[in-house]
């Protein structure tokens, strides 16, 4: 997943080069969007030339805006796996907070045996 926030970060995406598309044979896939009031996403298919052969890679991409219609937060979601044959995880963005505390319902959820929770 890649974040920006604010304005000048969000124009400086606009103009960032793009090294390589041209020479991947890129198209894209529509698959699908929803736009509301202050929320809208796209989902889709990139089509490009892979080391392998040609690669589908999924994309998805997020926008909250703010109540004048400005983008205030945009978000994209993909998967370096089509391309590389594994995932890439990234360290988490934020710290982590040593004085947060779950509340009970949580921690009474997180206790079940069997977890009821997804396994990771």
């Amino acid at each position: 997943m890649a974040h920006v926030r604010a304005d000048e970060a969000l124009s400086e995406v606009g103009r960032a080069p793009r090294p390589g598309l041209g020479q991947r044979n890129v198209s894209i896939e529509d698959v699908d969007h929803v736009i509301t009031e202050r929320r809208g996403f796209e989902e889709v298919v990139v089509h490009l030339d892979g080391e392998a052969g040609r690669v589908e890679r999924p994309l998805a991409i997020v926008a909250d805006r703010e109540p004048d219609g400005r983008i205030d937060e945009l978000r994209i979601y993909h998967s370096s796996w089509p391309l590389t044959g594994r995932h890439a995880n990234r360290p988490p963005v934020l710290q982590p907070d040593r004085q947060l505390r779950e509340p009970d319902v949580v921690a009474d959820y997180d206790d079940t045996d069997p977890p009821l929770g997804p396994s990771i």
